[in-house]
């Protein structure tokens, strides 16, 4: 294609090659099975499932004859796992802002304690975006 609009503009005939006439055969022939199989319907084959089908659209495809994908049982809610408890140290008149994490709450100074940093590094990783898990993660203390 590029080859004929650089022809064009040189003022030169452009010839067809036996690509450019295969190329267009094909983008054709994709077309005719497109219009074919949008005139066939295939929606009525199948069912979105990306959103549940309402009870009404069920019957109507029960009725045409079409299969549609009924609501299965509710699977049984598994139990959560078990937390564990994090120890963190306890600090005297410690003012600092509370966090939690898995129920449990602590404050900068204990957080950092634990983590083995100092409190500025912790706020600062707070506000660059790090999560109470990922500083947990990154001190070690859990996996």
């Amino acid at each position: 294609m590029r080859t004929v609009i650089a022809l064009k503009r040189n003022g030169e005939r452009p010839t067809q090659s036996e690509v450019d006439n295969w190329d267009q055969i094909k983008t054709e022939r994709a077309y005719q099975e497109y219009r074919s199989k949008r005139k066939e319907k295939p929606w009525l084959k199948t069912v979105r499932q990306s959103v549940p089908a309402s009870p009404y659209y069920r019957e109507l495809c029960r009725y045409v004859g079409v299969p549609c994908k009924e609501p299965g049982d509710f699977e049984e809610v598994k139990p959560e796992k078990e937390v564990e408890l994090i120890e963190f140290p306890e600090i005297k008149n410690d003012k600092s802002k509370v966090w939690t994490y898995n129920g449990q709450e602590f404050t900068t100074n204990q957080l950092a304690k634990k983590v083995g940093v100092d409190r500025k590094v912790i706020t600062q990783r707070i506000r660059k975006g790090w999560t109470i898990r990922h500083i947990l993660k990154h001190g070690g203390v859990i996996s």
